[in-house]
């Protein structure tokens, strides 16, 4: 970390007893952390077990589903192109991509043909969200992404309100047809194109988009997953007794907003590299601020901007995203002012890992990090 040597001590015993705390209250089968203070080294604390069902331990490097932090990634895909000049986040996305289509909608005054890609970004576009991920079906044909995009469930469905309103609506379609903006105009398959310009030029040599091909992309078997390094998802029955889910979340049709898996030291790698300025970065948001509010997030306080979600805590800034799916958690945020990068994932579903990360940032914040 970037101060004494005891202060270092102090925090790691901080921050195993409020892990070893909250996986006894929240009855959780494992609870990964990673924190990086700007000057400092990676520090990534375990608890629990990678398969609750066979007590396999956690380790620093086994590997999370990070669920919609995936947009993060997305989001900075589509900045890279704007940058560029290949493509303008103004420009309505029936331009960009000739074949979306939605239903006629006279409420919304037929409002899918002016949506831009800068509307989806910050989910102001008055898209509708996914009904059913598929998980089940695992789709991982190279196709997957436009079939999806052009599916029943994007194609006869309506806007929930005219784009002009830019009032905020969660929405994963709107993330899958970026990602399929990113493939059309990237020339490759969207997830080689984050590899070729995020993950490989980062160092990020443990992650990927294409969660099956860790276990030869031959199999949907949760198993072979857990060979290659990844973590069981796990549920809770009805009597409350935590189990390994039936399917693990990936489908390349939701690539885009859901399915990067990653060990927790390269995603620590990314969020750095956005607090430290590396130059990757600096290159494609020269023109644009992703970190510029654009519309307020119902309930919580917090402000939306181009992929990124926004908080206030006192007079810190935080910056980051969660993310859920069936049997993980995430929550990842940023505080430039103080350096820091926090990362929280668990194996379960509904885990309170935004909660346990705002502990985290106190902790640091009473000990002066």
């Amino acid at each position: 970390m970037t101060t004494t040597f005891s202060s270092e001590n102090t925090f790691i015993t901080s921050l195993d007893k409020l892990l070893e705390e909250a996986l006894y209250q929240y009855d959780l089968p494992g609870l990964s952390v990673g924190v990086q203070t700007k000057a400092g080294a990676p520090l990534i604390r375990t608890m629990g077990y990678s398969n609750y069902q066979t007590k396999s331990p956690l380790s620093p490097h086994h590997i999370f589903h990070m669920a919609s932090i995936s947009k993060l990634f997305t989001a900075a895909g589509v900045l890279r192109l704007a940058s560029k000049g290949v493509l303008s986040l103004d420009t309505p996305l029936v331009d960009l991509l000739p074949w979306f289509t939605m239903l006629e909608d006279s409420l919304a005054g037929n409002g899918f043909r002016r949506i831009t890609p800068r509307q989806v970004l910050s989910h102001t576009a008055g898209l509708p969200d996914v009904t059913d991920y598929q998980w089940e079906i695992a789709a991982k044909e190279d196709t997957a992404l436009t079939d999806y995009c052009q599916s029943k469930d994007v194609t006869q469905r309506t806007l929930l309100w005219p784009p002009e309103e830019n009032k905020f609506s969660y929405s994963n379609i709107g993330y899958e047809l970026l990602g399929a903006l990113i493939q059309h105009y990237g020339g490759l398959s969207f997830e080689d194109y984050m590899e070729k310009h995020f993950f490989s030029p980062l160092g990020m040599n443990h992650s990927t988009f294409k969660t099956f091909e860790r276990a030869g992309d031959k199999t949907t078997n949760i198993s072979s997953l857990e060979k290659s390094g990844v973590v069981i998802p796990h549920g809770k029955t009805p009597e409350n007794q935590i189990v390994p889910e039936k399917h693990f979340p990936y489908n390349r049709g939701h690539g885009p907003s859901s399915t990067l898996t990653a060990p927790l030291g390269d995603v620590l790698l990314w969020a750095q590299s956005w607090i430290t300025g590396h130059s990757l970065i600096r290159e494609w948001i020269k023109k644009e601020n992703p970190w510029a509010p654009i519309a307020v997030v119902p309930n919580n306080g917090e402000k939306m901007g181009l992929g990124w979600f926004i908080r206030q805590e006192g007079t810190l800034t935080f910056y980051g995203h969660e993310g859920s799916d069936d049997g993980f958690r995430s929550s990842l945020w940023l505080c430039p002012e103080k350096g820091w990068s926090i990362l929280v994932c668990a194996n379960i579903t509904r885990a309170p890992v935004k909660r346990i990360n705002k502990e985290i940032a106190q902790i640091l914040l009473a000990l002066k990090m």
